[in-house]
């Protein structure tokens, strides 16, 4: 029986294991403003792209500020959209749709 419950955690431990293996994990190595821009469209974590989009300038209006980010900055050597396309990140493409 001891055996039996053994291997039963074993099984369980190395089913686990792999799941969280094909997660992705995404971080940035430096803190520049434009790497956590490209971070929160990995994460598809609309909140964070619309506050960093937002503390790039303080004289521009939101609608002003996401076209410069569209036709400036790049992840990755990616546009903005073809970034959030590859990462899936659908709340990103549809927000961003608005500004295109």
């Amino acid at each position: 029986m001891r055996n039996l419950l053994k291997a039963t955690f074993f099984l369980i431990a190395i089913s686990s294991f792999s799941v969280f293996s094909h997660g992705k994990k995404f971080e940035t190595s430096d803190n520049l403003l434009e790497s956590k821009i490209c971070l929160s469209i990995a994460k598809n974590n609309l909140f964070k792209y619309r506050h960093g989009v937002a503390s790039l300038s303080s004289t521009r209006n939101a609608s002003q500020l996401n076209r410069v980010v569209l036709n400036k900055l790049k992840c990755n050597g990616l546009s903005v959209k073809d970034f959030a396309n590859k990462y899936n990140a659908d709340r990103i493409i549809k927000y961003i749709a608005k500004f295109s």
